[in-house]
């Protein structure tokens, strides 16, 4: 299997949020964390490729993760769902309750990516350290919003989710980011 990678979870929503290992050969989840707390955290042992399922009790979201680091450490932001659960069952299919982003770094720096809440307009940082050629898949919703700053916070870029549950959109990222939107 490789280098061990310490993947680390980080509950951003408002309330408790359960974490599962996925089987990627047989689909089956395995709970690896049990009732994370609001703005707790917690590490497990992983490697590159697994796939992990957070939610929360009731289910009314769904986020996948997946550990893309031979060796060293990762952080994912669990951020939820803030749809009500009205709009969310008008909107999702059962099979895909999210979209899929894919954050491309054609860039020649490293950048970091947060969600912006819109509620509060808090930014929550979602992946850290993007570096060139590097690209990583984040679960959202259509609607979602995040912002894409270098290590200085010299730039600073929106982008806005518009694809539906179960599709894929891509942001690619590069050195004609626009520069003082600060």
């Amino acid at each position: 299997q490789g280098l061990t990678t310490t993947v680390k979870f980080i509950n951003s929503c408002n309330k408790a949020v359960d974490v599962y290992w996925k089987d990627n050969d047989n689909g089956e989840e395995l709970q690896v964390l049990q009732r994370l707390m609001p703005k707790e955290s917690a590490s497990i042992e992983s490697h590159k490729g697994h796939t992990f399922i957070a939610n929360d009790e009731e289910k009314t979201f769904q986020i996948e993760f997946n550990a893309s680091l031979l060796g060293g450490a990762e952080t994912f932001r669990i951020v939820g769902n803030t749809k009500t659960d009205n709009e969310q069952e008008a909107h999702f299919h059962p099979k895909h309750k999210n979209a899929k982003v894919n954050f491309i770094n054609t860039s020649t720096f490293p950048v970091y990516v947060s969600w912006i809440n819109e509620e509060t307009g808090e930014e929550i940082e979602v992946i850290s350290n993007l570096a060139p050629t590097q690209e990583r898949f984040q679960d959202t919703y259509r609607g979602h919003k995040f912002v894409v700053y270098d290590e200085k916070r010299a730039f600073r870029k929106v982008f806005a989710v518009s694809v539906p549950a179960g599709q894929i959109e891509n942001f690619r990222i590069d050195d004609s980011i626009n520069k003082g939107e600060l």
